[in-house]
């Protein structure tokens, strides 16, 4: 078992991502099996956090900023890697993904708030697109792989914005969503930072908690 961690410089653009897919590949080749874990691409956790906070002042246009920004860096990235149908699906997704970002400012934007819970879900959208983005670009490229959103895989108590993983919950859950998809090589392209409360209410692990998830998902799988 090799779990890779990837962080946002790493995802940065379509070119980092092609990088990536020959990293990946070549682990594939020398261990059975790989999991991958993703952090948001460079940039985007700050323009979310923008986003909401210029909600919650009530500043709609600025946060509208933040977030084409945001579609459009993916949208391009997408463009870049997929061509045809794989392209029309990938923008779709990554579309959905955004539009609930958009509700949740919306949300923020009538309440004149920035509820640490809504900031969770808020944030979750980073990784959402990073990993949605990968796993497809390498079953493209013919490496079977698939998103899996750590809110499946990390349970945590609610302290929302710096969540503390409840290990033997989280080790359950783990072992469950990811190590079908392994037995049957398929890559687990889980997303970093990420976590869920047992009622399954979105969180985030705070500073550092994308790398932090990573060393979660491999002791939980490896030991």
């Amino acid at each position: 078992m090799l779990v890779m961690k990837f962080g946002g410089t790493s995802v940065g653009d379509a070119q980092c991502f092609r990088k990536v897919k020959q990293i990946v590949s070549d682990a594939a080749h020398r261990h059975a099996p790989v999991v991958v874990v993703v952090s948001a691409m460079s940039t985007v956790t700050e323009t979310l956090l923008e986003a909401a906070r210029r909600a919650s002042s009530g500043d709609s246009k600025g946060a509208e900023e933040k977030l084409a920004y945001l579609e459009a860096k993916h949208l391009q990235t997408a463009d870049e890697l997929f061509s045809g149908a794989p392209r029309e699906s990938a923008r779709k997704a990554a579309l959905e993904i955004i539009g609930e970002c958009r509700r949740i400012c919306g949300g923020m934007e009538l309440l004149r708030e920035l509820p640490l819970r809504a900031m969770d879900a808020a944030l979750s959208v980073g990784e959402r697109l990073s990993a949605t983005l990968l796993a497809r670009y390498l079953d493209q490229e013919g490496i079977p792989a698939r998103a899996v959103d750590s809110a499946q895989c990390v349970v945590t108590d609610d302290n929302f914005s710096s969540a503390r993983p409840l290990m033997d919950l989280t080790r359950e859950a783990t072992r469950a969503q990811l190590l079908p998809l392994t037995e049957k090589r398929i890559i687990p392209v889980v997303t970093g930072f990420l976590g869920a409360t047992r009622d399954g209410i979105r969180t985030t692990l705070g500073r550092g908690g994308s790398d932090y998830s990573g060393a979660i998902v491999a002791t939980q799988l490896c030991r």
